[in-house]
């Protein structure tokens, strides 16, 4: 129940009062299955007795004086119009039903998403993609699977009841002995099967998410599994984690199954234990018909119904595991931060870039690490400089990009642009940059949807595009493709040479004409002719916008202004290209 609450707290307040809307229909469905089990009592008294057995049901018959044949036909007709009511309320909660489902499907995949998306960009660095695509679309499912098994589960213990209310107005002894053995046998299954689909449910998510990653590890490194001769040791662990979750989902569907021929067996023992008991205490045989009857007719009900009970119980159980991780996912100590988002909008500062931007005693350190990747680092760049930024690998070069950016926060210290912490307005600071990293990734479509990308067709800008694609030197590469801007250029840009690649993701970071154009290790993959090209292209916006270089080679940044040397995550020198390369 614990879980249900916290499931029931995730809902919105439309959300909930559908739900409630739904369980309304519920008690409606209920009165719609008696009546219709209900009025089976004078119908079957008037085929064996011709006439109609005092009852509370028989009261929908009373409507005119028949006799024979025609009480015959009328009560005919009145129970297909029962049945008939009954099965059209029935298909419209149905109806409701799987709306309300398929609703929370659309709103929590796209709640989560967006969570992801506005958290700090360290939670990326922390997490495994392939689990959070597990979230996004197995938990999500698991999620509003574990909903429609609590609402078949109250829907068909509310409408048990009402059978079995209807059933001891009929025969009160027959009914228990009915009660006793169902009851019997859904307590006993349960309970001997509850910690076993917990364990499988518990399997279920860390073989899916350990499936995920290595299928995501499988296509997006074709080229260095076939180069490193790694297919079978792959195809291996996709077929030991394939088999894990066959495992899991062939004994869950089986211990599924096991009820229902349970039931079958309790269905053949209550009627013989009934008969039995009719025939001990002397009844007609007529009695005995209309009651085997009536039990028959409600039997139709009652198994499946019983079935649903403990089977929902126990895919409760097996989804419990999956409702825990988007518990957790979602914090709910911090169940406001859509509205949070909203509001940052309305108390940020104003933000302009008119003189320099100050890193002051900057420290910062990964949650995994004890020690500093960044300690005391401090700089100066004026407005239209064009800065080296220069360390081996490991050195912290891009964890200083990133703080640079705003994507990191500092343990220590302060980035300010004309004396404004960064902080303050990191939307507005975004606007103002345009970043290059070393692998720009390229989606499968057009050059011309990738130099714009993430928008929607009807926001690109076409002159943005022509400007950017002339900022960036694009345009002979452009002119020698049938197609121009339209060229499709693969999954990850496999058509295109990775010059060309980095070309395009120069465009991009042009596209808005941002103030600030940073290079993170955008040429160390290029040979030095693609490189040269691209610094060229680079020159080109020297002195038009502000420029910042992050390399490990020299010959990158030997037209630079100013260039600092990062050795350990501290600056270890600081100069003009002259001072820093000559003494190299």
């Amino acid at each position: 129940m614990f879980l249900l609450k916290k499931s029931w707290i995730l809902l919105t307040n439309r959300q909930k009062k559908y739900a409630i809307f739904i369980f309304a229909l519920m008690f409606f469905a209920m009165i719609f299955e008696t009546l219709s089990i209900g009025m089976m009592i004078p119908l079957l008294s008037i085929f064996l007795r011709g006439e109609l057995e005092s009852s509370i049901f028989s009261y929908f018959f009373i409507f005119g004086k028949f006799e024979g044949k025609n009480l015959i036909y009328f009560g005919l007709s009145i129970t297909l119009f029962a049945f008939v009511a009954k099965n059209f309320f029935l298909t419209f909660n149905l109806w409701h039903q799987n709306k309300f489902l398929q609703n929370a499907n659309f709103e929590f995949t796209n709640r989560l998403f967006k969570y992801y998306l506005k958290k700090d960009y360290i939670f990326f660095i922390q997490k495994n993609s392939a689990h959070l695509y597990r979230n996004l679309t197995a938990i999500i499912s698991s999620y509003v699977g574990y909903i429609s098994k609590y609402i078949i589960l109250l829907s068909e213990i509310i409408i048990f009841t009402g059978i079995i209310v209807i059933l001891l107005h009929v025969d009160p002894l027959g009914t228990s002995i009915i009660l006793f053995f169902t009851a019997s046998i859904v307590s006993l299954i349960y309970i001997f099967t509850k910690k076993k689909i917990t364990s499988l449910g518990e399997e279920r998510n860390v073989v899916g998410g350990e499936l995920n990653k290595h299928l995501l590890q499988g296509m997006a490194s074709a080229k260095d599994i076939k180069i490193l001769d790694r297919e079978e040791d792959l195809i291996y662990q996709v077929e030991n984690n394939l088999f894990k979750i066959t495992r899991v989902n062939f004994i869950i569907e089986f211990i599924r199954g096991v009820p229902k021929f349970a039931f079958e067996l309790l269905l053949v023992l209550s009627f013989t234990s009934f008969v039995l008991l009719m025939l001990y205490l002397k009844r007609e045989m007529v009695d005995i018909i209309l009651y085997l009857a009536i039990f028959a007719v409600a039997s139709f009900r009652i198994v499946p119904s019983a079935s649903k009970i403990l089977a929902s119980a126990q895919q409760i159980k097996y989804l419990e595991p999956s409702i825990k991780i988007l518990l957790q996912e979602f914090d709910l100590k911090d169940s406001s931060y859509l509205q949070n988002n909203h509001q940052k909008k309305d108390i940020c500062l104003p933000l302009k870039f008119n003189k320099e931007i100050n890193l002051n005693n900057l420290s910062f350190s990964y949650p995994t690490r004890k020690e500093f990747s960044l300690s005391k680092i401090s700089m100066n760049i004026k407005k239209g400089d064009f800065v080296g930024i220069i360390g081996k690998t490991g050195s912290g070069k891009s964890t200083l990009v990133n703080l640079l950016i705003g994507l990191l926060k500092p343990l220590e210290g302060k980035v300010e642009v004309d004396e404004l912490n960064i902080n303050k307005n990191l939307v507005e600071w975004h606007k103002k940059i345009g970043y290059v990293p070393q692998s720009v990734y390229l989606t499968d479509d057009t050059i011309r949807k990738n130099i714009a990308f993430g928008l929607l067709e009807d926001n690109i800008d076409e002159n943005l595009i022509k400007q950017a694609v002339e900022k960036a030197c694009l345009n002979d590469f452009l002119d020698s493709l049938p197609d121009g801007l339209e060229t499709t250029v693969g999954e990850k840009g496999i058509k295109l040479s990775g010059g060309q690649q980095q070309r395009i993701g120069i465009a991009r970071a042009l596209y808005r004409d941002p103030e600030i154009l940073i290079l993170d290790e955008a040429t160390s993959s290029l040979d030095q002719k693609t490189e040269r090209k691209i610094m060229e292209s680079v020159q080109f916006l020297k002195g038009k916008k502000t420029l910042i270089i992050i390399t490990h080679r020299t010959s990158t940044i030997e037209n630079c202004d100013k260039i600092y040397c990062i050795d350990s995550g501290k600056i270890i020198k600081q100069g003009l290209p002259k001072e820093i390369l000559d003494n190299n």
